[in-house]
């Protein structure tokens, strides 16, 4: 496969730094190891090799997702997404992800929107690439949550399927790798607009919008971030654009907002498994982010 070209030159300089404190923990604070994302063909994550491994993988109450995915690409389109771990309790943060096609050869391009937070391993060739969080990106002390922002450039036409695979450490701050919870998380993006609804997830006018858990096996939390008081329309559509649930319209004061889905429609009845996404629309601006359903 032809890869688009790349334009990471300016995070060059990123993609050796390594710690140098000697707790395992801190060992990997400035960024795991390649091939640590949960992708094929080992699945390996950091609770592998004897390293975070106090607890089964995906088993604390924590979630892990990548928000702002489109239900299909437009090839060579720059996509801004956001992952996103959540783990009541927990107070330091790590991820890596990678994006393969059916060969498992690099689908795309990664970059970090912030890369002092964030850093690439670039493969070689068609090689996969790494994008994972530096030292400054484990946010120590942050308790319950964290995210990143990054950039995939979908891969050119004919590519198929884009693969997504990450893994992240909900992490303690005890200074050791015990007591860390691992969890994984993967999407399939087929190759074509499916949707009419834009994926962007951060908006021009500043608007941040995630959906947690992902994926949804009942109830969800959409979290907004206004810049600014608006008046605005909060709703729930399919892949086809459909609305699915009016969620909260009239006046939203600036700041930080939660609010509740129960996983059922206008009707009251229970959404089928599938891809939705969450709209927020203030004026001409709409901002959106994707949440999968499973039963």
């Amino acid at each position: 496969m032809s890869r688009p070209t790349r334009h990471l030159a300016p995070f060059a300089a990123a993609l050796a730094v390594v710690s140098l404190v000697p707790t395992a923990l801190l060992a990997n604070s400035g960024g795991p190891i390649d091939g640590r994302a949960g992708d094929p063909p080992a699945f390996q994550t950091c609770k592998d090799a004897a390293c975070h491994n106090s607890f089964d993988l995906n088993s604390g109450d924590g979630s892990l997702t990548i928000n702002g995915l489109p239900a299909g690409y437009e090839p060579g389109t720059v996509y801004t997404l956001e992952v996103m771990i959540a783990d009541p309790g927990q107070s330091r943060w790590g991820f890596e992800a990678t994006v393969i096609d059916a060969a498992g050869d690099q689908a795309g391009d990664l970059a970090p929107v912030d890369p002092s937070l964030v850093q690439v391993s670039q493969g070689s060739g068609n090689a996969r690439d790494y994008i994972k969080h530096r030292s400054a990106g484990t946010f120590p002390g942050q308790a319950d949550g964290a995210s990143w922002q990054v950039e995939w450039t979908a891969p050119m036409a004919g590519s198929g399927t884009a693969s997504f695979y990450l893994a992240g450490n909900a992490a303690n701050n005890n200074g050791s790798n015990a007591g860390d919870y691992i969890y994984t998380f993967s999407a399939d993006i087929p190759e074509g607009d499916t949707s009419s609804i834009d994926p962007t997830q951060l908006a021009q006018n500043g608007v941040q919008l995630s959906v947690f858990p992902s994926p949804v096996r009942s109830d969800a939390t959409i979290r907004l971030q206004l810049p600014s008081d608006q008046d605005a329309s909060l709703m729930l559509v399919d892949m086809m654009g459909r609305q699915v649930r009016a969620l909260r319209s009239g006046f939203f004061a600036a700041g930080d907002h939660l609010i509740a889905w129960d996983g059922r429609d206008d009707r009251g009845i229970e959404v089928p498994a599938g891809v939705y996404y969450s709209v927020f629309t203030s004026g001409n601006t709409r901002t959106s982010g994707s949440m999968v359903v499973v039963k």
